[in-house]
C-alpha cells in the first residue's frame, strides 16, 4: 500500500501542534486550562496539538495572546 504524502499545509497543520503543546507545556498550563481561556473545547485543543485540526485564524491569534507569543 502507497503511503500518502503529506502536503505543506499538512507539515505546517503538524509544526503548529507541536510547538502550541510545547509552548503550553512550559506554561506549565493543562489542555483543559487553555481551552477555557481561549474559549474552546479541551478536545479542539488536543486536536490542534496532534495536529488534526487547523486552527482559524481567530483562534491563532487567540491561541497567540494566551501562550504570549
Amino acid at each position: 500500500m502507497a503511503r500518502e504524502r503529506k502536503t505543506g499545509l499538512d507539515e505546517f497543520t503538524e509544526r503548529l501542534g507541536l510547538r502550541v503543546g510545547s509552548l503550553r507545556a512550559q506554561k506549565g498550563l493543562t489542555q483543559e486550562i487553555l481551552a477555557n481561556r481561549i474559549e474552546c473545547g479541551p478536545s479542539h485543543l488536543a486536536k490542534i496539538e496532534n495536529g488534526t485540526r487547523q486552527p482559524s485564524l481567530d483562534l491563532l491569534f487567540r491561541l497567540a495572546h494566551a501562550l504570549r507569543v
